[in-house]
């Protein structure tokens, strides 16, 4: 059977094996990801030749296997139950492996995919890849909204990922921070921590006419903010 990946496919030793013939001089046999032989030969390599070679790494070959198709399983069934916060809600995460890599949101499910081998790590950077990028929507029509009612502008703005505070402001440069967690709360804190921040361009401090500020746009500010901090206490608007 022929292969999209190139070569042909057959069984040996009770498993499907990929053929792939090309020019080269040694024999090579691996185990994919999804379970499968491969086999890499010289070119006008007979299939008997190839069957002994295979068969010459058994004892190698059905522990290999085994431990792949072992941590497929185990793979899958960790993936089945993940889910992600995104603006308050939790969200299924359906995950493939393969590219392109990345993470999207289709309807109420984001789909990750992932390199075949790809590490924790891995997927944990192309989630915060995905909330940085809802972040990324969701802040300039805020700005939009709330720069001409307080009379300001921000020269700028960037997310990271914070432990000690939602949001912060550079007076001196007028430049924005944002907490990279605010994605998955509730779309009314991002909105309470971007006018914290602009409120700072007008007064720094956290004096009674901040607060005014804040409250001319936002009266029930005290509500949201107390819904910002209410599973993660660490981080704080400044």
């Amino acid at each position: 059977m022929e292969s999209r990946n190139g070569g042909n496919v057959r069984e040996i030793l009770g498993a499907p094996a990929l053929i792939v013939r090309r020019p080269q001089k040694n024999m090579y046999l691996s185990v994919r990801p999804d379970g499968m032989l491969r086999v890499s030969c010289p070119t006008g390599t007979p299939d008997a030749e190839i069957e002994r070679f295979v068969a010459s790494q058994s004892h190698w070959l059905h522990k290999r296997r085994a431990a792949v198709l072992q941590m497929r399983d185990e793979r899958t069934k960790h993936d089945a139950g993940d889910t992600v916060l995104l603006w308050g809600r939790s969200l299924p995460l359906v995950v493939t492996y393969g590219r392109p890599y990345g993470a999207s949101l289709r309807g109420e499910t984001i789909l990750l995919n992932l390199p075949e081998n790809g590490t924790a790590d891995e997927r944990g950077k192309l989630i915060h890849s995905f909330l940085r990028a809802r972040l990324g929507l969701a802040i300039p029509p805020l700005l939009a909204r709330w720069q001409p009612v307080l009379d300001v502008r921000a020269s700028g703005w960037h997310v990271r990922d914070m432990t000690t505070r939602w949001g912060s402001c550079n007076t001196r440069t007028g430049r924005l921070c944002f907490n990279l967690r605010l994605a998955a709360k509730d779309p009314c804190c991002l909105e309470y921590v971007l006018v914290h921040e602009l409120s700072h361009l007008i007064v720094a401090s956290h004096s009674a006419a901040f607060w005014n500020c804040v409250a001319r746009c936002l009266p029930d500010w005290r509500q949201r903010r107390a819904l910002t901090n209410q599973t993660m206490k660490e981080p704080s608007a400044e």
